[in-house]
């Protein structure tokens, strides 16, 4: 009994050490010293062929020849839906920016000139925008310039709060751009998670609406 008190000590020593010494761990395998392992995001990863962001079938998509297409890595359940989670509420930050290299490092990479993240919501009291971190993940990888040009106009709810049949009557000009001039660039538009498609659709409008072209827009994780 007092060995193993004394064992219970030294490892409850060796915890608390090992996070003062490494305060991040993996959120995957619990590895110390890493935001996430780049082994451990990758395998999350099930690169499906793209979908029509519109309806959600295959593309190209017959119904809407003009609909950009939607890339995605993962279905959103398990432990990628629980990284989703961990960023946005746990205040993981680093994170995204992390998932966002996993992203492009499997994903085909569209043919795009600037990356376009999906802003917080006005009633939003996240100290910061978890699209914006997957965007500059992807970025890292890419290449491609991030622009924080898309501006809620609208008050709407957070997509969170609403049921589905709520999210597909989001106002298409719920979003406007207002960012650098668009001149016809070609803008990936980056969000964490796509349940209906409403708001990468209404982000699209609005780079249309700008002059530049949605040429495609990437989640990290997909809700059927």
């Amino acid at each position: 009994m007092h060995r193993r008190y004394l064992f219970g000590i030294s490892r409850t020593f060796l915890d608390v050490a090992s996070h003062m010494v490494f305060p991040v761990h993996c959120p995957v395998c619990g590895k110390a010293g890493v935001v996430a392992c780049q082994a451990c995001l990758d395998a999350l990863i099930s690169p499906k062929p793209p979908k029509c962001l519109l309806c959600g079938k295959s593309f190209p998509c017959p119904s809407h020849p003009a609909s950009p297409a939607l890339l995605f890595g993962a279905l959103h359940d398990g432990k990628a839906r629980d990284l989703v989670l961990r960023l946005k509420y746990d205040g993981y930050k680093a994170l995204g920016r992390e998932m966002g290299r996993a992203l492009a490092r499997n994903l085909r990479r569209p043919e795009g000139e600037l990356l376009a993240p999906v802003p917080l919501h006005r009633r939003s009291e996240r100290p910061y925008n978890q699209a914006r971190a997957l965007a500059c993940g992807v970025s890292d990888v890419w290449g491609i310039p991030t622009e924080e040009g898309l501006k809620w106009i609208a008050d709407v709810e957070p997509q969170t709060r609403l049921g589905a049949s709520s999210r597909r009557t989001l106002p298409k000009g719920a979003l406007e751009w207002r960012g650098l001039p668009l001149n016809g660039k070609a803008v990936i538009i980056v969000d964490d998670v796509c349940t209906t498609g409403s708001t990468l659709s209404c982000a699209a409008c609005a780079v249309e609406r700008a002059g530049g072209f949605p040429a495609a827009a990437i989640a990290w994780s997909v809700s059927l």
